[in-house]
């Protein structure tokens, strides 16, 4: 049955101009100045400290190592997100802070450091000739999927998004030029959002509309986020048109998968995501989900069930099956539950593994069991 969809319009709709861009090679080439600029460490939530400048607050690591000796860590500006996520997580009211005066403000935000559970925080900062600013603070276990590796990716398979096969929409199917009015594309400081699609290469259709033939074009969207905002995720769908108020008309077939960004899942999004985006694209009529789905479907009824399969069924050693079910439990904090649960579970596992014919062999016994289900 088909549907409107509303996701690209909202972005049309609120994305500032600083966040459009005509095509994506100009966008990959931002976002990777950006990862240039930018550096990732982990230190502990007690190391933190505030200051008050005026009337904004910076951020500094106060036990930062130079040589032989600790030194205060250099004064960061925060964006307003990694404010937020910093008060989350040294427990401070986040939104009560913002309503008293800086002075005031850092008097309580050093207090919660002090008072707060100790733990770790990784910090992205970025630095330019003007700035030294905090763009994100997440979890120790954040796994940071760089927008600029998902761009090289665009580009390396759609070139511009402009002149290729897959290119920025025109409206309601009339090729016009790209502006920054009419886009597709965007990339701000906490996500990006992508949406291409195959207007001329229409897939014939039989039964369309009342019994009668008719013809879908094939699309996609691709979203992240480096600070962690959002999961990273692709959705493809056939349609009917997009209008110039980016609305997808007539949408059909949509199939979506979303990762969340555990340690591993820049290795998840190489390996589970863009090769089906890929097929899909080059006009395979599988979609995106369609073995992954089919996959979550059969279900283990018990934590014993699991540990027959990954030991009887695929002949792994008792120790080797229980250190795979460990695995998926401390990145997606939860047992294995289906299928797919147990795929994820072995190809993290292989991960692991120092040597390689051992590796390798892992991870092809988690692509055998995911083809058994795919269409």
């Amino acid at each position: 049955m088909s549907a409107n969809d509303y996701r690209v319009s909202r972005q049309w709709a609120t994305r500032p101009a600083d966040e459009r861009f005509v095509n994506l090679e100009v966008m990959a080439n931002h976002a990777r100045r950006r990862k240039t600029e930018s550096s990732q460490r982990v230190i502990p939530t007690k190391s933190l400290r505030f200051e008050a400048n005026g009337e904004d607050i910076v951020v500094y690591n106060r036990h930062e190592k130079s040589g032989q000796k600790f030194i205060p860590g250099a004064r960061q500006e925060m964006s307003n997100w990694s404010f937020e996520q910093l008060c989350t997580r040294i427990r401070c009211p986040g939104e009560y802070i913002t309503r008293l005066p800086a002075k005031l403000a850092v008097m309580n935000l050093n207090e919660c450091v002090e008072q707060a559970k100790p733990s770790k925080v990784q910090l992205l900062t970025q630095e330019t000739e003007n700035e030294y600013i905090l763009r994100a603070a997440t979890s120790e276990g954040y796994g940071r999927i760089w927008d600029a590796d998902v761009l090289d990716f665009m580009v390396e398979e759609y070139g511009d998004g402009v002149t290729g096969r897959y290119r920025v929409p025109g409206e309601f199917g009339k090729q016009k030029p790209v502006t920054v009015e009419n886009t597709t594309l965007y990339m701000g400081d906490r996500n990006m959002f992508i949406f291409l699609c195959d207007e001329e290469n229409r897939v014939e259709m039989a039964d369309r509309r009342n019994g009668g033939e008719g013809s879908l074009a094939r699309g996609f969207y691709v979203w992240n986020s480096e600070v962690g905002k959002e999961t990273i995720g692709v959705a493809t769908f056939y349609f009917d048109y997009v209008c110039c108020n980016r609305i997808i008309w007539g949408q059909e077939e949509k199939q979506e998968i979303r990762i969340r960004h555990t340690k591993f899942a820049p290795e998840r999004f190489t390996e589970e995501i863009l090769p089906g985006l890929t097929k899909f694209t080059e006009g395979s009529t599988v979609g995106i989900t369609t073995a992954i789905d089919n996959a979550k479907k059969v279900k283990f009824q018990a934590p014993d069930e699991v540990a027959v399969f990954l030991g009887k069924s695929l002949g792994f050693p008792k120790k080797t099956a229980g250190q795979i079910s460990m695995v998926h439990f401390l990145e997606e904090e939860r047992p294995i539950e289906n299928m797919w649960d147990a795929t994820v579970a072995m190809t993290a596992f292989a991960r692991s593994v120092p040597y390689q014919d051992e590796r390798v062999a892992i991870e092809i016994k988690a692509g055998e069991i995911l083809k058994r289900f795919a269409a």
